[in-house]
């Protein structure tokens, strides 16, 4: 009997706090359901359809003549090692140097 009457005081103060904090808890639910949801979602991506650019993983350099940075693979390169990002950019450095 005594654990009945403890029972149902334990009850009684979580009714209130659930009336009193409805709208947080309601919240609350809908952040944890959104996140569960974003998490299927994500998994049903194929990874072959994220597409990948190779020009990101390029190494940049900096261009002399304009100090631009420009990737590795797009920049035209002097024997001297100096880069730069175009034939006019070439030409001027090269009159520069």
């Amino acid at each position: 009997m005594k654990y009945l009457v403890v029972l149902a005081v334990v009850l009684f103060f979580v009714m209130l706090i659930a009336v009193r904090y409805r709208k947080q808890i309601t919240a609350a639910i809908q952040v944890a359901r959104m996140i569960k949801d974003a998490g299927k979602s994500a998994k049903e991506i194929p990874q072959a359809s994220i597409r990948r650019d190779p020009m990101a993983a390029a190494p940049l350099v900096k261009c002399s003549g304009c100090s631009t940075w420009v990737p590795e693979d797009r920049a035209k390169r002097m024997r001297t090692g100096d880069f730069f990002c175009s034939d006019e950019c070439m030409r001027t450095g090269a009159k520069a140097i």
